[in-house]
């Protein structure tokens, strides 16, 4: 068993020494077919950057204040990969497509953004260019939803004010005529001897004869504080007709303000000029993402790797090669 083994090792050896200018004709063929794809292949050179989050819980202003829905800085990547993102910075770029990828680390909370180009300073720029717009995209994104729940919020409030101001001008009109039947004071009488004490004191405060009295009254006027009550009730309401009318003109005048700014922004988004809309007191997002290490220009490829293609081929081609000049072996001695 031993030697029948030891000679088909060695008629293999044998066969494959008798063909071996076809194994390095053939392995020489594939070898040049791989240098000559890898110089096919264009050159991909890339930038790195690094982007910290630090989103804030609320922000405020004399608009409202706007809550953000959340914390989490995974919440905050998908614009990264947006088709929207990338064909601004083909824009702006002049170029056909734009190539990129990021890493989230969830221990440090940094992101870094990826970006390659077919030279070393292309994809420096692109880089640069790349967190530039997505910083400006994800800060007017959220600039627009803070607009839309501003306005919802005064429009809420014009609505509620104009209720309360009907409802306090009714409150004003009947309060107001039946205040119109009431007196602000009261007269008493009674007849001067009804009550002796009374008709003395009387007597000595206008200096009258007691005996010249017996047939006058004593008239008292007594304020009504049904009256007053009543009267304090309307000059407060129409106190609070009068903040109600400043609220009503403060929010109209927001409303429209912010009507204004989100059609310039809607604008300019589709202009990509939003850029200097971003630095108001609307931009709620502002100073919620920086870079932290900008881009530097690559010194090497990433890509082709020409050197490990050359040695696939080598390798693929010294595999075809041997398994050629066995199928020929076998061909002609069993067939």
């Amino acid at each position: 068993m031993y030697e029948e083994n030891e000679i088909s090792l060695k008629e293999l050896i044998l066969v494959l020494l008798k063909e071996k200018k076809m194994i390095g004709v053939i392995t020489f063929g594939f070898t040049l077919l791989a240098i000559f794809f890898s110089l096919l292949i264009p050159n991909v050179y890339e930038a790195q950057s690094q982007l910290v989050f630090t989103i804030p819980e609320s922000d405020t202003s004399r608009f409202g204040s706007f809550d953000f829905p959340s914390q989490n800085v995974a919440d905050y990547l998908p614009l990264l990969d947006s088709l929207e993102l990338k064909n601004e910075v083909s824009v702006k770029m002049e170029v056909k497509s734009v190539s990129s990828s990021y890493v989230y680390n969830k221990d440090l909370k940094y992101v870094t953004v990826k970006t390659q180009a077919p030279s070393p300073v292309l994809a420096k720029q692109m880089n640069d260019v790349f967190v530039e717009t997505y910083i400006n995209r994800i800060n007017a994104q959220y600039k627009l939803i803070a607009i839309d729940k501003f306005m919802y919020s005064h429009q809420m409030n014009i609505l509620n004010l104009n209720f309360q101001k009907v409802k306090t001008l009714s409150m004003i009109d009947e309060k107001s005529a039946f205040l119109e039947i009431l007196n602000p004071v009261y007269t008493l009488q009674k007849a001067v001897f009804s009550d002796p004490k009374s008709a003395a004191l009387y007597a000595e405060k206008f200096n009258l004869d007691l005996g010249s009295l017996s047939n006058d009254v004593v008239l008292e006027e007594f304020v009504n504080e049904k009256y007053l009550a009543l009267d304090a009730e309307i000059i407060d309401l129409k106190l609070s007709l009068i903040n109600m009318n400043e609220s009503l003109k403060n929010s109209n005048s927001l409303l429209a303000e912010l009507t204004t700014e989100k059609e310039l922004l809607v604008k300019r988004l589709s202009d990509l000029s939003y850029e200097n809309d971003l630095y108001d007191e609307l931009t709620v997002l502002k100073g919620g993402i920086t870079q932290v290490s900008e881009a530097v220009t690559p010194k090497e490829r990433i890509s082709p790797r020409r050197s490990l293609n050359v040695a696939i081929g080598f390798v693929l081609g010294l595999i075809v090669a041997v398994f050629t000049v066995f199928f020929k072996h076998y061909w002609i001695t069993e067939l």
